[in-house]
């Protein structure tokens, strides 16, 4: 009970925050009212862009943090005490919508809340490590051998910033899988008012849950879907009146871009393909059409800009030269309809029939474009905008990703549009066919839904039973064995409740205060921040191009034994493996060994352990 308490704390606060800014940003471009879910998504793109600034000046510290918590909260009590609306009444249809919401976040809350185990790569030796140091030292940028500004821009550290300020570490999970998920339900179900017999808005819940996101980490998944699920509504939701309209929507969908972007690189692709498509779906001429694709993408830039700066030393280095790699082809084999189930759950197949459904319910959108009012008209172009971004994303990082990271890792990026999209397209799709008299007509999106649900059935039957049993929601875990899945749970417990941070700080205070000391240790978040300037790293991180020692840093870290540590196996393995990016990530870490091996030679042992070893190094 004490963590479903917890969870519903969190969730109640965060959400009344968001609220608060999505108010006020709002009513900054005259807006009309929108629904709760809606204007929190809102609230989420305003907030990522103050932390950018917040970044960006060095001041992203646990107080400045809850200040924007606290003046979202006073937001939120002036909006709703100059608000112009009754309370919404409670009838059948918002109480049956309601239904896969608070089951959901019951299960989440009871069974994940926090995570029981953790990726020991991406999580504990990346992710972790970056809202400890932004509270440390108010920023998440700086560091010269880290991965921040190319993976991601920063977003999602600052997110886990609110939590990691108040609660363990083993909370930061909750982010995503708790808050994330159940705003991404919250838009499927209520962005727009529930239907007919609220059977879209179900389907489209369900649809939220049902497709595998893969998740294998605690980054950006569930928050940029929530993000994407907005942008679609928001393309279709402010004024029906076109002449203002379309004015509004660059300011309100450039905010949601720039937070996508600063959250993950990858959605970059997103914002590129659903801008172009709503350009191209969009009322009036040529020109104006153009206009309005510039003036969203000069809001984008503005919005993102902060962030940007942050990284623009890094940017500007030169870039390390690119190591000769092996000439075996790149790609795997790649068969889009397959009903074989990849490695992370589910198959090719499923996530195909989305795009396949999606072109159906844009289909009927499309035959039914000419009848309505200018109110459906818009729902319809944003209907058709959204299938073209979301077929446009899944095969360009299906067919193209396949020979930067691999089919299984390709896949895996393309969750959160699926996640996103989909459901948002189908409580569209709903709208756009609404003046059919047929009700066949009418029932197509939720049929095409429930399929999508049926397919994926049997992966959330598996997902779910794991999450009850373990409470983790890896999508590798289940090729774990017991040893293995034992010594998942021991590192775990180890590094977050263990030793290992008092004996990471007791070699760290080896070194002289204030000294900058470079670490390459499986959990750098344990190090202290404040006392030494830590420039962490990991094979990701040296994979950057702008990746190097710093020539003022003279004390080296290594951890060289332990649970986490690879073997040079497997970096020789990844030189010929599918994806460029691991050819690139695994020849580049490898010289970085070589050189620091050399350095290290001539260095000063410090201090050396069965795990651990303290160089400094020469001049």
């Amino acid at each position: 009970m004490e963590q479903v308490l917890i969870a519903g704390a969190f969730v109640g606060g965060a959400g009344a925050s968001l609220w608060g800014w999505g108010w006020a940003i709002r009513r900054c471009v005259r807006a009309e009212p929108w629904p709760v879910p809606l204007t929190c998504a809102l609230g989420l793109g305003g907030v990522i862009f103050l932390g950018g600034l917040l970044n960006l000046a060095g001041i992203a510290h646990r107080g400045m943090l809850d200040a924007v918590l606290e003046a979202g909260w006073f937001l939120a009590v002036v909006g709703f005490v100059t608000r112009t609306r009754g309370p919404a009444r409670l009838d059948w249809r918002t109480a049956l919508v309601a239904g896969p919401f608070l089951a959901t976040a019951w299960f989440v809350a009871a069974c994940l809340t926090p995570w029981r185990a953790f990726n020991h790569h991406d999580d504990f030796e990346r992710y972790f490590a970056y809202p400890v140091r932004m509270l440390a030292t108010g920023t998440v940028a700086g560091n010269p051998l880290g991965y921040m500004g190319g993976d991601t821009l920063g977003g999602q550290a600052y997110l886990q910033g609110f939590v990691a300020a108040h609660l363990p570490l083993a909370h930061l999970g909750d982010v995503d899988t708790l808050f994330g998920l159940l705003l991404c339900l919250a838009l499927a179900g209520f962005a727009v008012a529930p239907g007919r017999w609220a059977i879209g808005a179900v389907v489209a819940e369900l649809c939220v849950v049902a497709i595998n996101p893969q998740i294998v980490n605690v980054a950006a998944l569930f928050i940029s879907a929530a993000l994407m699920m907005a942008a679609v509504f928001v393309s279709a939701y402010p004024d029906a009146r076109e002449n203002t309209r379309w004015d509004k929507s660059a300011v309100l969908l450039g905010l949601l871009y720039a937070a996508l972007v600063a959250l993950k690189s990858t959605n970059a692709l997103f914002v590129v393909a659903h801008a172009l498509a709503l350009a191209l779906a969009g009322p009036g001429s040529g020109s104006r059409r153009l206009r309005w694709l510039a003036t969203t993408g000069l809001w984008t830039a503005g919005f993102l800009l902060p962030w940007i700066l942050m990284h623009a030393p890094q940017y500007l280095m030169v870039a390390q030269e690119t190591p000769v790699l092996s000439a075996r082809p790149l790609g795997e084999p790649l068969r889009l309809f397959s009903a074989k189930t990849l490695v992370y759950g589910s198959s090719q197949l499923d996530y195909s029939m989305i795009v396949l459904a999606a072109a159906a319910v844009t289909g009927l959108a499309w035959i039914t474009r000419r009848r309505g009012g200018a109110e459906q008209s818009w729902i319809q172009r944003a209907v058709i905008a959204a299938a073209g971004s979301l077929a446009v994303v899944y095969f360009g990082l299906v067919v193209a990703g396949n020979f930067l990271f691999g089919v299984e890792a390709a896949t895996r990026y393309a969750c959160p549009v699926m996640i996103g999209v989909w459901p948002a397209l189908l409580r569209l799709g709903e709208l756009a066919v609404g003046s059919e008299r047929r009700r066949l007509i009418q029932a197509c999106p939720w049929a095409l839904g429930a399929v999508v649900v049926a397919m994926f059935a049997p992966s959330l039957a598996s997902r779910t039973s794991q999450i009850a049993d373990s409470g983790v929601p890896l999508a590798y875990y289940p090729q774990f064995n017991a040893p293995q899945a034992a010594g998942l749970f021991a590192y775990t417990h180890e590094v977050l409740e263990g030793t290992e941070g008092t004996r990471l700080r007791a070699i760290q205070a080896m070194v002289p205060e204030h000294e900058a000391l470079a670490a390459w240790v499986m959990a750098p978040f344990l190090l202290d921040f404040r006392r030494n300037p830590v420039w962490h790293t990991d094979p990701y991180g040296i994979g950057m191009p702008w990746a190097r020692l710093p020539q003022d840093c003279h004390y080296f870290l290594l951890e060289h034994d332990g649970y986490a540590v690879r073997s040079f196996d497997q970096y020789r393995w990844q030189l010929t493996g599918p994806g460029l990016a691991d050819r690139v990530m695994a020849a580049r870490t490898l010289a970085f060994v070589q050189k620091m091996q050399d350095l290290m030679q001539r260095g000063q042992v410090i201090h050396m352990d069965d795990s651990f070893v303290l160089v400094r190094l020469p001049q």
